[in-house]
């Protein structure tokens, strides 16, 4: 589930491993390494943790996904020529732009 997991299967995999006990606190269960006195460690199998590192990363890019619909969406607002004027002698494009437009930008 870890491998290309969508974002449903990662969380039923890791409500899965919580079910099963493949996740604890050394303080609540005795098992895994200790702080200090009375001071317990969370501890999680290898497997459970590659979920969570996979789940953040697949949240990750949808918070990127979502940043490069919302630019995009903001320069289609924009007045953008997408073919130029014409070329000089020494191949310089030229494109005409509302000056409005430019100033209120």
């Amino acid at each position: 589930a870890v491998e290309g997991g969508s974002r449903d299967e990662l969380l039923s995999a890791l409500e899965l491993a919580h079910a099963a006990l493949l996740v604890g606190d050394s303080s609540a269960d005795g098992v895994g390494p200790r702080r200090g006195e009375g001071q317990g460690c969370r501890w999680m199998t290898r497997e459970v943790l590659d979920a969570h590192v996979a789940l953040a990363a697949l949240a990750h890019a949808e918070d990127d996904e979502h940043d490069d619909r919302r630019r995009r969406a903001a320069m289609a607002q924009l007045c953008v020529r997408t073919e130029s004027l014409g070329v000089d002698r020494s191949g310089r494009r030229y494109w005409a732009l509302d000056r409005r437009a430019a100033a209120e930008g």
